[in-house]
This record gives structure tokens, C-alpha cells and sequence, in this order.
């Protein structure tokens, strides 16, 4: 679910294209539209000359393909309209579903840590009878205490003398300088 203290703008370029273009559009091939079918043209308009004749048959052809032609664009631009629109509106809902998607991603890292995979398994593994018995044997080499298999290794465990500067070098561990 979006954070409603951070509410999301979407610009209104589909909206406007969807709804004024659309209306503008089809303003402009309606009235397009209209401008041809109430022409005032007519067959009696070219006369009783038989070539006069066919031409005005050849204009109210046209005219009438013309028309035809100007309200399917009036279609097209009106569905055009309605497709920008639901285009924004489906942008819009896809853009709050991948924010759902990601605030439910993101909610256990931040909401509940606990509940994350790797923070069971390190708090199921920290139980386990291998890891308490090397915790133990950690801290009997860190007091220096003999443990059950003897003594702490040599150099290992026992605190420094007050006043000794030596390092020791730890089989596996970086060489020392000293």
C-alpha cells in the first residue's frame, strides 16, 4: 500500500490528450462533418446541361465519400481519445501495484526484521549444541582456563605480560610484524 505521506502526482498528459484532444477532435471533425452534408450544393445546383449533370453526380459521390470518410475519422479520433485515457488510468494502476509490490518487499527488512528468513536461521543456529560448546571453548581459551583436551595451545589464551609489545603469529592468520 502507498505511503500516504508520500502521495504520487501523475502528470496530466494522457488525461489532457485523452479528454480535451478528444473533444477537440471531434469538434473539429463534427463540425467538418456538418460543413459537407449541409452544402448547399445540389444536383439542380450544376444545371440541366448533361455534362452539368455528371459532374454534380461525380460531386455528391465524393461528398458523400468525403462525409463518410470525415465521421470514421470522427470515430477513430473519439476512440483514440478513450484509449489515451484508459491508458493513463491502467498506467496509473500498474504504477500503485508495483509500489504495493515493493512497500510489501521491503516491510519485513524494515517493519519486521525478526520475521526475515536469515534472522531465524542465525537465531535457530546460535541454539545449536555444536555452536555453544565452541562459544565455550572460546571463552576458557580467552581466560586462558585449560579446557578438556589439555592446556590452551602455545601462545594462544594466556594474557600478555604487563609491558609485553610481542605479537604472535596465529597458524592461518596474517604473518606478524614483530
Amino acid at each position: 500500500m502507498p505511503d500516504p505521506d508520500r502521495e504520487i502526482s501523475y502528470p496530466p498528459v494522457l488525461t489532457t490528450l485523452g479528454a480535451d484532444y478528444e473533444q477537440q477532435w471531434g469538434e473539429s471533425a463534427h463540425t467538418e462533418v456538418k460543413r459537407v452534408s449541409t452544402s448547399v450544393a445540389s444536383r439542380s445546383t450544376f444545371g440541366d446541361i448533361p455534362a452539368a449533370r455528371d459532374f454534380a453526380a461525380v460531386y455528391q459521390a465524393a461528398q458523400h465519400v468525403y462525409e463518410a470518410t470525415l465521421r470514421g475519422i470522427k470515430q477513430d479520433l473519439e476512440h483514440a481519445g478513450q484509449a489515451l485515457r484508459e491508458a493513463g488510468r491502467e498506467m496509473e494502476a500498474r504504477d500503485e501495484a508495483s509500489s504495493d509490490a515493493f512497500a510489501a518487499i521491503r516491510a519485513p527488512w524494515v517493519q519486521r526484521p525478526e520475521d526475515l528468513d536469515s534472522t531465524r536461521a542465525h537465531d535457530e543456529a546460535t541454539r545449536d549444541d555444536s555452536v555453544r560448546e565452541g562459544v565455550d571453548a572460546q571463552s576458557r581459551l580467552g581466560d586462558g582456563v585449560p579446557g578438556d583436551g589439555g592446556d590452551a595451545p602455545a601462545g594462544q589464551g594466556a594474557p600478555a605480560a604487563a609491558g609485553d609489545d610481542t605479537t604472535m603469529d596465529v597458524p592461518g592468520g596474517p604473518p606478524s610484524d614483530g
